[in-house]
C-alpha cells in the first residue's frame, strides 16, 4: 500500500490515506519490493553524506535519495600568518595551527561538523573583511567544489554495485547547486522531473527552486502517468 497527503478542512490540516499504486505498463519489478533510502537536511555535514552513501550495505537499499538542503551554511577560514603558523575560529574558539598536520584535522572537524573550511593569508582576509562580495564568491566557490567532491565519492563508492542515487537541492540550497548535479555522470538530479524508481513507482521533485526557475509543481504533476490518483 502506498500513502498520499491531501489537505482538507478550512485549517488546511494533512490527512494520509492509503492507496495502492497504479500499474505503470512496461515498468519492471524487483521481486515483490523495493527499498530505499530517504535523508535530507544533511547541511553540507561530511560525516552525515558519508554515512548516506554507505547506506546501501548497511540497509540492504538499491536506491538513495538525498530530498534537499544539501549544502552548508558558513566558511570557516584557516588563515595563514607571517610566522608560518596558521589561524581560525572555530566554534568559538581560536586555534594556532603549527602543522600541515594540524590543519587537517581541523579541516575534517570543519567539514563534519557542516561548515567549509578555506585557507588563505592575512592578505586575502582582509580584502574579504572589506568586501562581502568576495565572500559570497568564495563561499559560492567552495560550496560548489565540495558538492562536486561528494559526488565523485557517490560514484566511486556505489558505481556498479546497482544502486540509484538521487540528489535534489532545497529551499535552503542555492540554485547554482543544479548545474553541478545535473553534469555529474552517476548522480541523478530529479528537480521538477516526473523519474521512475526501481519498481515502478514515479517520484516527483520539486521545491522552491522549481517555482524559482518558473516550473510551477502544477506542470511538473501533469507530465505524471499516474497524475490522476494523486491528489
Amino acid at each position: 500500500m502506498g500513502v498520499t497527503a491531501s489537505r482538507s478542512g478550512s485549517e488546511g490540516k494533512r490527512q494520509l490515506s492509503t492507496c495502492k499504486p497504479p500499474t505503470i505498463p512496461g515498468a519492471k519489478r524487483m521481486g515483490n519490493k523495493t527499498r530505499l533510502f530517504f535523508a535530507t537536511d544533511v547541511h553540507g555535514s561530511e560525516k552525515c553524506f558519508l554515512k548516506f552513501v554507505n547506506a546501501p550495505a548497511a540497509y540492504n537499499v538499491s536506491v538513495l535519495i538525498l530530498g534537499g538542503d544539501v549544502t552548508g551554511k558558513m566558511i570557516v577560514p584557516i588563515v595563514k600568518r607571517d610566522d608560518g603558523t596558521s589561524s581560525a575560529e572555530f566554534l568559538g574558539t581560536k586555534q594556532i595551527l603549527k602543522s600541515d598536520q594540524e590543519i587537517e584535522e581541523l579541516e575534517k572537524r570543519i567539514r563534519f561538523t557542516g561548515y567549509y573550511p578555506f585557507r588563505t593569508d592575512t592578505e586575502e582576509m582582509a580584502a574579504m573583511q572589506s568586501d562581502p562580495a568576495k565572500v559570497d564568491a568564495v563561499f559560492t566557490k567552495v560550496m560548489l567544489d565540495t558538492l562536486r567532491l561528494w559526488t565523485k565519492i557517490a560514484e566511486e563508492r556505489l558505481k556498479g554495485k546497482g544502486v540509484k542515487i538521487y540528489m535534489t537541492g532545497g529551499n535552503d540550497d542555492r540554485m547554482e547547486i543544479e548545474d553541478v548535479l545535473k553534469s555529474s555522470n552517476y548522480v541523478i538530479d530529479p528537480e521538477g522531473e516526473i523519474v521512475t524508481l526501481d519498481g515502478g513507482y514515479e517520484m516527483i521533485a520539486a521545491d522552491g527552486a522549481t517555482q524559482r526557475r518558473g516550473r510551477p509543481l502544477e506542470s511538473v504533476v501533469k507530465k505524471s502517468s499516474q497524475a490522476s490518483w494523486i491528489p
